[in-house]
């Protein structure tokens, strides 16, 4: 298989545009055939995201110009297998692509960092495309998010220290947006501590919520991108055009859905949510540890499956 192209490139075409697809919430599963999440806690099949995912990467690959580089946003695998992002990482590098990643809250940063970076998909603070500074902010397992203090202070040292003169900001968790007002606090406050007064941010894109949106913070468009497995109105990805000059263009690309929820399932995934949303109604500090042990639960109920990795 061929190298990567250099991750530190510029815009690949002669108008130095460089040229970006974000995919996010990919929901990986550690096997083929095993349930997500939605399943475990739903009891429906939400079908099977790597559908999804192989018609998302076709229709990346037929992208003319060719993207310089990928962004993944966060919960790429569903349950932080480690066997899940091996099957990550193997699906994107037939893009000869650089990859960049972040953890959303359904990953395990630990096994996230030993499985699923290295051999083109990277992971950093921050990294220099020509103008352009990207900043990769991770906000842990909670619902809502938030940075956690030794994080921020990468992130505001990698800021302090670029010369670029534009700065696009990666997140999963969006500031705005999130499926309870409540939830936008506490990462929105982070982000804002993180990013203070610089002049230099363009934009920050996000995933998440699982749709097609987009507001702003502080009079900074913020993009919300679909998830590549249940995105509405449909699967599919972002990509953004980042001029020299700061200008930002961005494009939904929705690909076919191949599943929909009936009228039953909806009742039961809404059901679900309210459930959730009822435990925890506002974000609050503190509640890292129980949040990674909730997608560690996860991952062992799959594994006990008859035919899970366990």
């Amino acid at each position: 298989m061929p190298e990567p192209r250099d991750a530190r490139l510029v815009g690949s075409v002669d108008d130095g545009a460089l040229r970006v697809v974000q995919v996010t919430d990919t929901h990986v599963p550690a096997q083929p055939g095993f349930p997500t999440v939605i399943g475990l806690l739903a009891g429906i099949d939400a079908g099977d995201p790597m559908d999804h995912l192989a018609l998302v990467l076709a229709d990346i690959a037929t992208l003319d110009p060719a993207p310089d580089l990928v962004v993944g946003t966060g919960d790429l695998a569903d349950t932080g297998d480690p066997q899940a992002y091996r099957r990550w990482r193997d699906q994107f590098l037939p893009l000869d692509l650089p990859v960049w990643v972040i953890p959303g809250n359904h990953d395990l940063a630990d096994a996230f960092d030993a499985h699923l970076v290295g051999d083109g998909v990277h992971s950093a603070a921050s990294s220099r495309h020509g103008s352009w500074e990207f900043l990769y902010v991770r906000t842990g397992n909670t619902e809502w998010g938030e940075v956690d203090p030794i994080h921020a202070d990468e992130l505001r040292a990698a800021l302090a220290a670029s010369d670029a003169a534009h700065v696009f900001v990666w997140i999963h968790h969006p500031p705005v947006g999130q499926h309870l007002p409540a939830h936008e606090a506490l990462v929105r406050d982070d982000l804002r501590a993180v990013l203070g007064t610089d002049d230099r941010i363009r934009a920050t894109a996000a995933g998440h919520v699982h749709v097609a949106d987009a507001g702003e913070l502080d009079g900074i468009p913020v993009f919300l991108t679909p998830s590549t497995y249940t995105g509405r109105p449909a699967p599919g990805s972002r990509t953004f055009t980042l001029h020299p000059d700061g200008r930002v263009d961005t494009e939904v690309r929705f690909v076919e859905s191949l599943f929909r929820f009936d009228d039953d399932q909806v009742a039961r995934l809404r059901a679900m949510a309210a459930e959730r949303y009822a435990a925890e109604p506002e974000a609050r500090r503190g509640a890292a540890p129980h949040a990674r042990h909730e997608v560690e639960g996860w991952r062992d109920a799959v594994a006990a499956l008859p035919d899970g990795p366990g």
